[in-house]
């Protein structure tokens, strides 16, 4: 997983590639939280992404969760249709919870 920044803009990207599991929590965590600005902006992007557990979408409700208290936006780039990480966001109707680009 890659985490890029783009601190003039307030843009913070998550690159999952593969897979995203309870393994990569700490990771993503101290990474989300290194945004202090109101009006923060992040993007997840799964193209790269196979697959996604339950820890997974676990870590991207507790990303929202913390991009409210920023009165931030969160948005997804979904995977490819019919991968397990694709068939997971779609189950768990992340596209009604983040906006999918």
């Amino acid at each position: 997983m890659k985490f890029y920044t783009n601190i003039t803009s307030c843009i913070f990207t998550i690159k999952v590639s593969n897979k995203l599991t309870f393994e990569k929590f700490y990771g993503f965590r101290k990474f989300f939280l290194t945004a202090k600005n109101v009006g923060s902006k992040f993007i997840v992007d799964f193209s790269s992404a196979e697959y996604i557990d339950v820890s997974g979408l676990a870590m991207l409700l507790l990303l929202q969760e913390y991009i409210d208290s920023l009165e931030g936006k969160a948005s997804l780039v979904l995977p490819a249709q019919g991968n397990q990480a694709y068939k997971m966001l779609k189950l768990a109707k992340f596209d009604e919870v983040f906006e999918i680009n």
